[in-house]
C-alpha cells in the first residue's frame, strides 16, 4: 500500500485488482515507519492500514476473475493479542471459501477440503501468504519463511471473486 492515507488502495499491476476500505464509524488508521511492516528492498514506501479486527475491512472493488497457473495471497499481519477468530483474508475460489484467520497463536487456512495451520506469535509484524502450485500440486501456509504444506489437486484455472482483509466473505453472514 503506497497510499498512506484515504479510502482508496490502487492494484498499479496490469491487473487493475484495487480496493477500497470500509468501516463503520471509526475510519482505520494508516501508519508507517516503525510501526508499519517490514518493506521489502527496493519496494513499497511503509505504510499499512491498522484494522480493528470488527468493522473495518479491505475488500477489491470487483471479483479479481481468471488465474491461470499458480496462485498466492500475502499479506502482513500485526496480530494483537485478542481473543476470538480474525479474519485476515477471505474470498472465493472457484466456487469454495478460501479463509485465512488467527486465532491468537495459529494462523489457519481452510480451501475445498484442505486446511493447513502454523504458529504466529503476537504483538509483531508476520508476512501470512496462502499459495498453491500447479507444478508441485500442494497448497502452502507461509508465515514468515516457515510453511505448512499439503498435496492438493491440479487445478488449470481459478476464479477468484472479490477479496475481503480484515473482514469475512460477506456472502457467508
Amino acid at each position: 500500500m503506497d497510499e498512506g492515507g484515504g479510502e482508496k488502495l490502487y492494484d498499479f499491476s496490469y491487473n487493475s485488482n484495487h480496493a477500497s476500505v470500509f468501516y463503520g464509524n471509526v475510519p482505520p488508521l494508516w501508519v508507517e515507519g516503525g510501526q508499519s511492516p517490514p518493506t521489502p528492498t527496493g519496494g513499497g514506501k511503509g505504510f499499512a492500514l491498522r484494522l480493528n479486527g470488527r468493522d473495518q475491512y479491505v475488500k477489491t472493488n470487483s471479483d479479481v476473475g481468471n488465474i491461470v497457473g499458480d496462485l498466492t495471497f500475502a499479506v502482513w499481519v500485526y496480530g494483537t493479542s485478542s481473543s476470538g477468530n480474525k479474519s485476515i483474508i477471505s474470498t472465493v475460489v472457484n466456487g469454495d471459501p478460501l479463509i485465512i484467520y488467527w486465532d491468537g497463536s495459529q494462523v489457519h487456512s481452510s480451501w475445498s477440503g484442505n486446511s493447513l495451520s502454523m504458529p504466529m506469535s503476537a504483538d509483531n509484524w508476520h508476512r501470512v501468504a496462502w499459495s498453491y502450485s500447479r507444478d508441485l500440486s500442494v497448497i502452502r501456509l507461509y508465515v514468515g519463511a516457515d510453511f505448512a504444506e499439503m498435496p492438493c489437486n491440479t487445478v488449470q484455472s481459478f476464479y477468484i471473486g472479490s477479496v475481503y482483509a480484515g473482514q469475512w466473505y460477506r456472502d457467508w453472514e
